[in-house]
């Protein structure tokens, strides 16, 4: 492609509505996909180093204490970033692995760089938001929900017994984050069938409750 087509291409991409919209939508699921990526990884850690839970009355939120030992097992691993930090406790605990902080390396870049250079990505034909790395994100959420749910959420609860365990398929075992991230994979590759039939079965319950 040569330099003239470049430039009608990115004029294209920039002015025609629909490409625009299109830009800026996968823009905007990258970055929400980024911070359920982090939500992913700090908030399960502080939680389970949380203790003295209350319930704030002014805000309806549950608040607590996060515990030394989230400083003293997971920051001291990397003091400098908590984000890369809890990933390196992840990995330790076997959840994660090398190639898995590699891909989250690039997702934190692509997201740095769709952030900060915006601009680029709704007007330039060389730059767009790379599904790949959303993929690659997306995957790396799958892999700790699954590891949360088996390590974390089914040991600890008490209505589970030996025998229902043995019932579980862990392999198509979905956590909550891995279920929203599915539908933005979705939207992003053009596909909001999925979207649109869990909001006519939220209005349909909602009409119903109405009356």
């Amino acid at each position: 492609m040569n330099l003239d087509q470049k430039v009608i291409q990115s004029w294209d991409k920039f002015l025609n509505p629909e490409k625009l919209k299109d830009s800026l939508v996968k823009a905007s699921l990258f970055l929400s996909s980024y911070e359920i990526l982090k939500e992913s990884v700090i908030d399960k850690l502080r939680d389970l180093f949380t203790h003295e839970w209350r319930l704030d009355e002014k805000t309806g939120e549950l608040k607590g204490k996060v515990s030394k030992s989230y400083k003293e097992k997971v920051i001291t691993l990397y003091p400098k970033d908590e984000f890369h930090a809890c990933c390196l406790w992840f990995k330790d605990q076997g959840a994660l692995n090398e190639s898995d902080l590699t891909e989250i390396e690039n997702a934190r870049k692509h997201r740095n760089e769709i952030a900060h250079e915006l601009p680029k990505f709704i007007s330039n034909i060389d730059h767009n938001i790379n599904k790949k790395t959303l993929e690659c994100l997306v995957e790396v959420v799958r892999k700790i929900d699954v590891w949360w749910i088996t390590e974390i959420e089914i040991p600890t609860n008490p209505d589970f017994e030996a025998e229902d365990l043995d019932k579980i398929d862990f392999d198509n075992v979905i956590g909550g984050n891995t279920m929203f991230l599915n539908l933005i994979l979705s939207i992003f590759e053009g596909d909001d069938s999925h979207l649109k039939e869990i909001h006519a079965l939220l209005m349909e319950k909602i009409n119903k409750i109405k009356g």
